[in-house]
C-alpha cells in the first residue's frame, strides 16, 4: 500500500512529530509512506531515518499559492498514493483538491488539536471564515481522525462532520530507550545550575498563548514561597519568550527559572526532572505531556482536552483547573514534599502510556484505517 503523508510544516511541535514517528512506523511494518511537505521543514525532517520513507521536500510558496494543489496533484499521480493522509488545517484544503484532480481513492485527515473558541480569537472574522473553509474541505475526505475524544466533539459539532466518518486515534510514543535517565539527568542538571537536592520542575512547549505559561509561573512564585529548593526550566522558545522572562523579573524568580532554549533532544532531557508540568489552556493530546509519563516523570496537567483522556484512573498524574496559578503551586508542593508519592506517580505514568499511548498501537490504528478506507 503506498500512503502519502502530507504536513504543512516540518519545523517542530507534537504533530510535526507525530508525521515523522508514523512514517517511520508505517514503513516498518511493510508499507510505503512517502512525507509530503508544503511549505517548510527543519530538523524533522532529519529523522524521517527508513530508507522505505520517501520525503518530497517544499515546494509551496508561504501563504497563498493558487497553483499549490496543481503541482501536488502531480506528485499525487507520479506516485500512485493508494491513501493520502493529510494532517491539519495547513495541509487540508491543498490535499482535498490535488487529490479530486489526481483521482485518489481515498483521503484521511488527521485533527491534532481543537479550534479556538470565537472569544478568544484574534479575529473573529477570520476565525468564522476558516471553520467555514474546514467544513466545505472535510466534505471531500472519506474520514477524518483526531487525536482525542474531545477533538472529535468538536469537529462534528463545529465542522458538522457525521460521526460515522470520525475516528479516534490517540498519538502514540516510542517507548524504547527511556533507560539512560541517571546519566542524563546529573550532566544537565549540572549544565543548568541545579543542585543535586533541588527538586527540578520542567516543561516542553512552544511559548504561545495557549500554553499558558504565565500561570506556570505565577504558581512557581507562590511555591518559592515555601520550597526555596524548587526550580523551573521551560525548554522552548516562541513569541511569547520576552514577556514571560519580564514576567519572571516582575515575580523575582530570577534564581528560579531558566530558559535553556529550544533542544532538539529535549525528550532525552526529561529524566532530569522531578516534575514535568503542562498548563495549557487548550490541548488535543499533548506528545510532551506522553513522553513525560514514558520516561516515568510524575506530570501534573490542566484538566482541559486530551490531557484528561491521558490522565485517567488513579497514580498516574494530577490533574488541576486551567489558569489556576493557587491549584497548580498547591499540587506541585504535594509532589515536592512527597518523594515517594512522585516515584509511584512516575510508574503509574509509565505503566498508563505502555497500555494505551504507544507508538506500534498508533501506527497499527492508522494502518486499519487506511484498509478500511480502501475497502
Amino acid at each position: 500500500m503506498r500512503i502519502g503523508v502530507v504536513v504543512s510544516r516540518l519545523i517542530g511541535g507534537g504533530a510535526a512529530q507525530c508525521v515523522v514517528d508514523l512514517a517511520n512506523g508505517l514503513a516498518a511494518t511493510g508499507l510505503h509512506p512517502t512525507v509530503v511537505c508544503l511549505e517548510r521543514m527543519g530538523y524533522l525532517a532529519e529523522r524521517l531515518c527508513s530508507r522505505s520513507v520517501g520525503f518530497i521536500a517544499p515546494f509551496k510558496r508561504t501563504g497563498h499559492d493558487p497553483a499549490a494543489p496543481f503541482r501536488l496533484a502531480a506528485i499525487f499521480k507520479e506516485h500512485r498514493f493508494d491513501v493520502v493522509h493529510c494532517h491539519n488545517w495547513g495541509a487540508l484544503l491543498d490535499t482535498v483538491l490535488a487529490a479530486k484532480l489526481a483521482r485518489i481513492p481515498a483521503v484521511l485527515h488527521t485533527q491534532h488539536g481543537l479550534d479556538y473558541g470565537f472569544d478568544n480569537a484574534p479575529d473573529h472574522l477570520r476565525s468564522r471564515l476558516r471553520t467555514f473553509m474546514k467544513t466545505a474541505a472535510v466534505r471531500g475526505v472519506a474520514g477524518v481522525a483526531t487525536v482525542s475524544h474531545e477533538v472529535a466533539r468538536m469537529v462534528v459539532r463545529e465542522w458538522h462532520v457525521p460521526e460515522c466518518k470520525v475516528s479516534v486515534v490517540h498519538n502514540g510514543v516510542c517507548l524504547a530507550g527511556q533507560d539512560e535517565g541517571p546519566g542524563v539527568r546529573e550532566s544537565w542538571r549540572r549544565e543548568l545550575g541545579v543542585d543535586p537536592s533541588d527538586v527540578l520542575i520542567g516543561t516542553v512547549a512552544t511559548f504561545r498563548p495557549v500554553k499558558g505559561l504565565h500561570t506556570m509561573l505565577e504558581a512557581m512564585a507562590l511555591v518559592a514561597k515555601t520550597a526555596a529548593h524548587a526550580k523551573l526550566v521551560l525548554l522552548g522558545d516562541g513569541p511569547l519568550k520576552p514577556d514571560l522572562e519580564a514576567t519572571v523579573r516582575r515575580l523575582g524568580l530570577e534564581s528560579v527559572v531558566r530558559f535553556p532554549g529550544w533542544r532538539v533532544d529535549a525528550t532525552r532531557l526529561l529524566p532530569a526532572m522531578d516534575v514535568f508540568v503542562l498548563s495549557s489552556l487548550s490541548e488535543g493530546i499533548s506528545l510532551a505531556l506522553l513522553e513525560a509519563m514514558a520516561a516515568r516523570v510524575p506530570v501534573v496537567a490542566t484538566e482541559v482536552g486530551g490531557n484528561r483522556e491521558i490522565i485517567k484512573g488513579p497514580n498516574c498524574g494530577l490533574l488541576v483547573p486551567p489558569q489556576s496559578p493557587r491549584d497548580l503551586a498547591h499540587a506541585l508542593l504535594s509532589l515536592i514534599g512527597n518523594p515517594t508519592w512522585r516515584c509511584e506517580l512516575g510508574a503509574g505514568g509509565r505503566r498508563r502510556v505502555e497500555e494505551g499511548f504507544s507508538l506500534k498501537r498508533m501506527v497499527g490504528d492508522y494502518a486499519d484505517l487506511y484498509m478500511g478506507l480502501l475497502h
